[in-house]
């Protein structure tokens, strides 16, 4: 499915093992932000997160949506675990850390980060509803889109390669 997408991404960001398994994927569709909101997640993604009961992310990239997004969905008690690549980590800690300290202070956040090697897609959500991945594309450029699957075999393949990521990386429990 989908042919003209895949050719165009790096698909050497996906470990071997789930590469090997990308038609988990299932039924899947891509969702982009509008012209207005291109440094936001699309909205369709924002609102599923918003009826979430249990959200990972993992991000080799930093969108301006992170601390604000994370911290609310937290605060009403969603649970979230975040993997970020030192890059990530280091632009929230230099440029958020008041938003960051506050995120780990919420009773149902995680923090782990990994070294910049160890992500290579650009990013992956996964609740216990559907789950969204996005790629750079062969050329390194990076435009804000999300494969979005809501079918249960993705749902397990996005579970699985967050867990790849955490047990790759360190737990952050203070900053």
């Amino acid at each position: 499915k989908n042919h003209e997408y895949w050719v165009n991404q790096d698909m050497n960001s996906i470990p071997p093992e789930f590469l090997d398994e990308i038609g988990k994927l299932g039924d899947y569709m891509e969702v982009n932000p509008d012209r207005n909101h291109v440094f936001e997640y699309p909205k369709e993604v924002v609102d599923h997160l918003a009826e979430s009961n249990k959200v990972m992310i993992s991000s080799s990239f930093f969108l301006p949506i992170y601390p604000s997004l994370c911290i609310e969905l937290a605060a009403k008690g969603t649970e979230i675990s975040l993997v970020f690549t030192e890059y990530v980590y280091d632009r929230m800690l230099n440029d958020y850390r008041r938003e960051l300290e506050h995120f780990l202070n919420l009773k149902y956040t995680k923090l782990y980060v990994c070294n910049n090697n160890n992500m290579r897609i650009a990013s992956s959500i996964v609740t216990e509803k559907f789950m969204a991945i996005s790629l750079f594309c062969n050329s390194g450029i990076y435009y804000n889109h999300n494969l979005v699957s809501f079918d249960d075999s993705a749902l397990k393949w996005g579970r699985e390669l967050f867990d790849h990521y955490k047990n790759v990386a360190r737990p952050i429990t203070r900053v």
